[in-house]
């Protein structure tokens, strides 16, 4: 079983949207997924559960006091794949659950305001652990490419994937459905499934961090 844990400092990164179009696409790949919604604030991936038809993947609600005996739950249930869906602000269980993931994602927007924000996150995470560029304007390729330039410039892993903004990410959500499910030819479908792919192929190595910090003056 993989677990891979979901994160961000800050609201607005597209944390939740990726975390359910993952889960979404790994049971579309025959791989059993188990997704957690961690967040007593939101329990935004629960309601996606709760409207949805099919019965895969499987959501749950997970208390924070609860994740060990849910990981090892998941475990003996023979899950394929775990993912949690954590909370900004808590930084107990940020530690917590990223010293039990194989990987943490970090969803990024490629402006500054999650530039400045990341420096904190990054403080409190167990390895590996890599940025998503997420939510990245079509129009803006070069704006995108210069936040991937300057957190690689200061030793921040990234996933070689960007995902896109696009409205079927978020409008298919309110169907109980997923951009696999809805178009799987879709641009989206196809990010989505290329970071799946990435996520398989890093074999959750530890990666060498030489990040320390974010300067001022690092724009993307």
């Amino acid at each position: 079983m993989r677990v891979i844990a979901i994160a961000g400092q800050k609201g607005g990164s597209g944390k939740l949207i990726l975390a359910i179009h993952l889960a979404a696409m790994a049971q579309q790949q025959e791989v059993e997924t188990l997704l957690a919604d961690m967040d007593p604030h939101s329990r935004t991936c629960a309601a996606w559960g709760g409207e949805r038809e099919q019965k895969t993947p499987v959501v749950v609600q997970v208390a924070s006091n609860d994740l060990d005996d849910f990981l090892l739950q998941a475990k003996e249930e023979e899950f394929d794949l775990v993912i949690l869906d954590l909370p900004s602000q808590d930084d107990q269980l940020l530690q917590r659950a990223t010293q039990q993931a194989d990987l943490t994602l970090i969803p990024y927007r490629p402006t500054f305001a999650d530039l400045r924000s990341l420096s904190l996150i990054l403080e409190q995470l167990d390895q590996p652990f890599a940025v998503v560029l997420n939510a990245c304007p079509p129009e803006a390729a070069i704006k995108t490419q210069q936040a991937r330039y300057a957190l690689e410039e200061i030793g921040v892993p990234v996933a070689t994937i960007s995902i896109l903004h696009f409205e079927d990410l978020d409008d298919t959500l309110y169907e109980g459905a997923s951009v696999i499910e809805h178009d799987p030819e879709s641009k989206s479908s196809n990010e989505i499934s290329e970071l799946l792919k990435w996520i398989k192929m890093s074999r959750f190595k530890y990666l060498s961090i030489r990040y320390h910090y974010c300067p001022v003056n690092q724009k993307p």
